[in-house]
């Protein structure tokens, strides 16, 4: 204690005054003498702080520093690495963990939910490719992105294995019937989708042959590649029960998601004729309740819009998906906007997951109906490096208060590829934050990623809902700057106070960060990665100088 407190102002005259009331008060034999010049030999000696590893009898439970002053005394801008927070293997072994954990899995037989966390770059793909040659089952493989998906099949049938993919809309229709497409399937709009499809199917060879490929693929009995946004929201559970499903990286994002709806186009729907007294009290449900008040829904009866006979299209106050609204899984609304959640469970079989930021707590909270089985294979040190500056925000906010800092973050590292909000993407990379999932092409580059990725705090409390957590909760708790540990890290940051609204917060941040990080595949490559973030990254050497 006295090598700690010796590097602390009036550290010196407090350990005196200690020893000094002990010694009347201490029943075994005790020598102040000797104490008071162990501190005046100590004082001018140039002794480094103890580490609590050696002497605390709570080393092990605790979660520190390396030593009390790196325990207790954090800046507001200081980033304390905990001593007892990681423990780092070498890449074969955590390759060869990864490879039982995954063998596992598949041969599990349940419906549980597998979270295998992994880093980027151990070999997660290579890894799972193994294991479908070492077994006779079927195997369904999701990825984030059509480019991923089409790596993934090109891998898999070059070591012998019969596999086919889902296809992607071809590249020669316009832009414009994309466009038509692509908001048919924002508003639901299944009508409208098959006629613009017909329309298309008469213009496009291309088209005519996707059709067929998409049919074929659907109900292959082999090995299918396709991603997220398929297997969740277009694969019937027929197809899906003959395989085992393997989602590669983190596909929560893929079934949960938020949007919003003004109030004048609810009102306006609760006037037209073609809308069923049901959902028009579902509807002034939304507006009555949701006021200001995040609420719960779901106990609330789902609806069905078949029933409405009428052309969506032809409606265009109706330019939002109808049927996601109505059956919302959490609201809230003020005096302009509704603003809801809605929910795409998960196949209701068993289900592995590779990635390196999904979060079993919120997995766990948010499937409280399925098991949650977690494996986490050992970290390994990084070949490359990540930098970190940590003093400010680094928020969309101050970016846009600060475009000159910013800018001359940007010319000192004018020589790496950049990855920043999509509101300041840079030109020389097709990646920002929300789009780098499953991007490669970027392992042996240098990279600065600038920017903390802030969650939307309406995206956490609606979340939170959907998990069934306290209400009251949900809508008094606010985010503010405070201590905080998560993972190996102790520091000050801006988040909730309970501790899932704080889990979810950080999940999204972690989840953004992380991957982004990971396109520089640091486990392999000897490069480095700039990061100016106020949240710590992990193995990141903190520079608060530059």
């Amino acid at each position: 204690m006295l090598t700690n407190l010796v590097h602390i102002s009036g550290g010196i005259k407090y350990f005196r005054n200690m020893m000094n009331n002990l010694q009347d008060n201490c029943t075994y034999d005790y020598n102040y003498t000797k104490w008071d010049m162990n501190c005046t030999q100590i004082s001018k000696c140039p002794y480094v702080p103890e580490c609590c590893d050696n002497f605390c009898p709570y080393a092990n439970d605790c979660k520190h520093g390396k030593n009390i002053i790196a325990t207790v005394k954090a800046t507001k801008k200081e980033i304390i690495t905990l001593d007892n927070a990681v423990e780092y293997t070498d890449i074969t072994t955590a390759r060869n963990e990864l490879y039982h954990y995954i063998k596992n899995a598949v041969s599990a037989n349940n419906d549980s939910i597998y979270l295998i966390n992994a880093q980027t770059g151990l070999g997660k793909t290579e890894t799972y490719i193994r294991c479908m040659q070492e077994t006779n089952k079927k195997f369904i493989i999701a990825v984030p992105t059509n480019a991923l998906k089409d790596e993934v099949l090109k891998r898999i049938k070059a070591v012998g294995i019969d596999a086919v993919s889902t296809p992607a809309l071809p590249d020669d229709i316009e832009d414009c019937e994309k466009a038509e497409l692509e908001a048919c399937y924002r508003k639901g709009d299944l009508y409208s989708y098959r006629a613009v499809m017909k329309k298309l199917n008469k213009k496009y060879e291309s088209i005519r042959q996707f059709n067929k490929n998409l049919r074929q693929t659907m109900k292959y009995e082999g090995n299918i590649v396709t991603t997220h946004f398929r297997l969740v929201y277009q694969f019937n559970a027929d197809v899906l029960g003959t395989h085992t499903i393997i989602a590669d990286e983190d596909i929560l994002q893929t079934v949960f998601h938020t949007d919003s709806v003004s109030i004048n186009k609810i009102n306006t729907l609760i006037s037209r004729s073609y809308i069923s007294g049901i959902i028009k009290n579902r509807l002034k449900y939304y507006r009555k309740s949701a006021s200001k008040v995040y609420k719960n829904l779901n106990r609330v009866d789902p609806l069905c819009i078949d029933t409405i006979k009428f052309d969506l299209s032809k409606d265009s106050i109706v330019d939002f998906n109808l049927e996601n609204l109505l059956n919302a899984k959490s609201i809230v609304a003020d005096n302009c906007t509704l603003y809801y959640s809605w929910l795409k469970e998960l196949p209701q079989q068993k289900i592995i997951i590779l990635s390196a930021t999904a979060n079993t707590k919120v997995y766990a909270a948010f499937f409280k109906n399925r098991h949650v089985e977690e494996y986490n294979v050992k970290e390994v040190l990084y070949k490359g490096k990540v930098i970190q500056q940590t003093e400010q925000s680094y928020s969309r906010k101050w970016i846009a208060e600060n475009t000159d800092k910013y800018e001359e973050i940007r010319n000192r590292h004018e020589d790496c590829y950049e990855i920043c909000f999509k509101k300041f993407e840079d030109d020389n990379t097709d990646l920002h934050y929300g789009n780098t999932q499953g991007k490669d092409g970027y392992s042996d580059k240098n990279l600065l990623i600038l920017g903390t990725p802030f969650p939307n705090d309406r995206v956490c409390r609606l979340m939170a809902a959907v998990m069934d957590h306290d209400v009251d909760i949900i809508n008094k708790d606010t985010i503010n700057f405070r201590e905080v540990i998560y993972d190996r890290y102790k520091f000050y940051f801006s988040t909730f106070e309970d501790d899932l609204l704080k889990e979810i917060h950080i999940y999204h941040i972690v989840s953004e960060l992380e991957q982004a990080i990971g396109r520089a595949r640091l486990l392999n490559n000897d490069n480095t990665v700039y990061v100016y973030s106020s949240f710590p990254a992990k193995q990141a050497v903190f520079n608060y100088n530059s």
